[in-house]
């Protein structure tokens, strides 16, 4: 992990450390007052118009190369391991923080010990996307889960349909491989079942995310601090249903905010997640946390969400050709069969 240095308009703040770490090991942002970022993209989606071949295939080219040197800046960065890091579990190890869980550390870090992240450029998939203000908690759910409970979450895939992100593709693969041996350095119980942060469907893999909605009260925090906090918990968008759970889950926790930003390294609003995130390119910097469930004998990985940057906004999502039909104005044919009733036989 080679620190770089950027220029001013290269340089964001790490958004602070979400309150999943385990209790006890230090943050990030406790030992880098600024973090790496990368200069904002306008888009690296092609656009059409009018220019000539020559200068599409430029743009294209322009495109590629940006993104390569997103993930060469990744590559060196001080803040974290970019996903293909070869032997990446070696130079890992797990904190053990018992019933908060176990978080994936850098190995040999000394006693300020510093957890390891993981990068990479990452297409949100469309599938299974919580990342609303809201997460997947509904009121009337038979797991009777409080909303304090909430957790947004997403998977990561490849980035589809855009050639400039060939590389980022082409990397996925290794990144999933270093994921699992990780994974590994936690020795498995007997009888217990490993529940991966990999999910593979039919041979497709993606990486599961999480994020947790809400923290626990801080008592010792500043009143300004403390009624901000209330504040913006009691603010924060959601449906009229929710409402009575947020202001239940707010006598006791606060909120804790998504921590992504868009293409200009502007903090998303969560009215906006859905709009910004379902399907979106980004750079994501996660952790990796170990539970085990005693009582369900399951042992569940967990990539959390560090910081999540977007490159690239969500494309239109393909459209059903039945939904276009129905859509239409007039006969989408310019000649369309008639059929004749036909007389049934009595008895029929």
């Amino acid at each position: 992990m080679a620190p770089h240095s950027l220029n001013n308009k290269q340089r964001t703040l790490l958004a602070a450390t979400e309150h999943e770490s385990v209790e006890s090991l230090s943050s990030p942002t406790e030992h880098l007052h600024a973090a790496d970022a990368v200069p904002p993209m306008g888009s690296t989606t092609i656009s059409s118009g009018t220019c000539s071949f020559s200068e599409d295939g430029q743009r294209r080219q322009d495109n590629s190369d940006e993104v390569d040197n997103i993930i060469h800046m990744l590559k060196t960065s001080a803040i974290g391991f970019y996903g293909t890091t070869p032997l990446l579990a070696s130079r890992a190890e797990f904190f053990q923080g018992g019933f908060s869980g176990d978080i994936a550390v850098v190995k040999d870090s000394g006693d300020d010990m510093m957890e390891l992240l993981i990068s990479g450029i990452f297409q949100i998939d469309r599938q299974n996307f919580f990342l609303g203000p809201e997460g997947g908690y509904t009121p009337l759910s038979s797991f009777k889960r409080e909303f304090l409970e909430t957790k947004l979450s997403c998977q990561l895939i490849p980035v589809q349909r855009d050639a400039a992100f060939d590389t980022a593709r082409a990397d996925f693969g290794a990144i999933v491989s270093n994921v699992k041996a990780l994974e590994k350095l936690i020795l498995s119980k007997k009888g217990a079942t490993l529940v991966s942060c990999v999910c593979e469907v039919d041979g497709v893999a993606s990486i599961r995310l999480s994020h947790s909605l809400f923290m626990r009260k801080d008592e010792n925090v500043d009143p300004d601090t403390a009624y901000h906090d209330e504040s913006r918990t009691l603010d924060w968008p959601v449906q009229e249903r929710t409402k009575g759970a947020l202001e239940r889950a707010a006598l006791t926790h606060v909120i804790c905010p998504l921590p992504a930003f868009d293409q200009n390294h502007e903090s998303i609003v969560p009215s906006d997640y859905h709009q910004k995130l379902y399907g979106a390119v980004v750079i994501v910097h996660f952790a990796l946390v170990h539970y085990y469930f005693r009582q369900d004998k399951k042992s569940v990985f967990s990539g959390i969400v560090r910081e999540m940057v977007v490159l690239r906004n969500p494309l239109p999502p393909p459209t059903n050709p039945l939904k276009r039909s129905l859509d239409g104005e007039g006969p989408l044919f310019t000649h369309t069969p008639s059929f004749k009733k036909n007389r049934l036989p009595p008895g029929c």
